[in-house]
């Protein structure tokens, strides 16, 4: 199961805690994981996403988002895929950790919210 996460794009272990820890169970079973998406001419991988929601989460560890370059990297990705119409929320390391609960209920009342909202959900 490891194996296949990583041969499959998990790039960090808090995605893999994330994974298994936060957005796990039926609840989640629509949350496809290591999506890619074209934007522009560029690829870019989501790490959850809801295709009928349009919603994008990011688990957001410290090693490769903390650094205002990598800051303005993910803000730039995030504008991209929103051209595709999807919302991308991003949860870093210390809020997964101490708050995964919350975390679980936002994402889950964010989906319900864009499954709700009128528009084109073929993605």
């Amino acid at each position: 199961m490891l194996l296949d996460r990583i041969d499959a794009g998990c790039r960090s272990e808090l995605e893999l805690w994330g994974y298994d820890r936060v957005f796990s169970g039926p609840q989640f079973a629509e949350l496809e994981r290591q999506v890619p998406v074209r934007v522009g001419g560029r690829s870019h991988l989501l790490d959850c996403f809801d295709r009928r929601a349009l919603l994008a989460v990011e688990l957001d560890g410290r090693q490769h988002h903390d650094s205002p370059a990598q800051r303005e990297r993910d803000l730039a990705r995030d504008a991209a895929v929103a051209e595709l119409g999807i919302l991308a929320v991003r949860y870093a390391h210390r809020r997964l950790t101490t708050d995964p609960r919350g975390c679980r209920e936002q994402v889950l009342r964010l989906a319900e919210v864009r499954r709700r909202q009128p528009g084109d959900r073929s993605q």
